[in-house]
């Protein structure tokens, strides 16, 4: 899931997208050169269940999804860990 929660956050910073499917997750993993997921609608749902992201407007007949302040909030602190001394609020 960790994996799959920053290629979400890739596909919304750097690729500019304003929401994503199951399937521009999916995706995602090609580029990346990680293994694709056999089911990536139930990451998703995992993502969702634990706050991650949130459903966004369907598109056709796919279920969006966009990341939630704690799914951006997650990934950033991986990007940019604390300095040795910080201490960073919760």
């Amino acid at each position: 899931m960790d994996k799959a929660l920053v290629l979400a956050y890739w596909l919304e910073e750097d690729q500019k997208k304003e929401s994503f499917t199951s399937l521009d997750l999916k995706d995602a993993f090609i580029p990346a050169r990680e293994p694709v997921p056999a089911n990536p609608g139930d990451v998703v749902a995992k993502l969702d269940g634990a706050g991650k992201v949130m459903k966004a407007d369907k598109v056709g007949k796919s279920q969006s999804y966009r990341l939630t302040r704690t799914g951006i909030d997650q990934v950033q602190s991986w990007l940019n860990p604390p300095k040795e001394g910080e201490v960073r609020p919760k």
